[in-house]
């Protein structure tokens, strides 16, 4: 029977329930955005696969040189759009200067990260289903409740542009 009839591929145990928890931690509301928040980044990240601007710069010998405004719904802040699309479709090629001017924007670093979370969350998945044969699935519905905003005490910037946090650096209040 072929992947486009009726039966669904066969994914082992361990699989389909980390697909279906990273599914339902999606709709749930994360460190710094809300449920509805993320779903918005997922939905946006979706949209940046076929957005022209982002495959102008695709494209282009260097991203930097292509101006314009993203195909994206109108939902989330441009500064946030931009970087959820350059995310998406073109994070091989991001500076520390993009990532300095998208701070200066109003974004903060943990916001950044989440974002990143949520991202690369959602392509995978789709990536996932797209390899085995099936349709996109639909986004979840928003949770309720409220973003952490906790911050790890022993977060430094060290390794990366933003801060992290080293094994010996956790606190008792961290989360795993």
């Amino acid at each position: 029977m072929a992947m486009t009839e009726a039966r669904s591929p066969i994914i082992r145990n361990d699989l389909a329930t980390a697909r279906e928890n990273s599914w339902e931690r999606l709709s749930a509301p994360g460190t710094w955005w809300s449920a509805s928040e993320r779903l918005a980044i997922a939905d946006e990240a979706r949209r940046a696969q076929h957005c022209a601007l982002c495959r102008e710069r695709k494209e282009a010998l260097s991203p930097y040189t292509a101006d314009g405004a993203h195909d994206c719904s109108g939902v989330l802040p441009d500064n946030v759009v931009e970087v959820i699309h350059r995310i998406s479709t073109d994070s091989g090629r991001l500076r520390k200067a993009w990532f300095d001017e998208n701070m200066a924007s109003g974004l903060t670093d943990a916001a950044y990260v989440e974002i990143i979370g949520v991202v690369s969350t959602l392509i995978a998945l789709d990536t996932f289903d797209r390899a085995l044969g099936l349709p996109q699935r639909s986004l979840p519905t928003a949770r309720p409740g409220e973003p952490t905003r906790h911050r790890p005490k022993g977060a430094r910037k060290t390794l990366a542009w933003v801060a992290t946090l080293a094994p010996e650096d956790v606190a008792e209040e961290d989360p795993d």
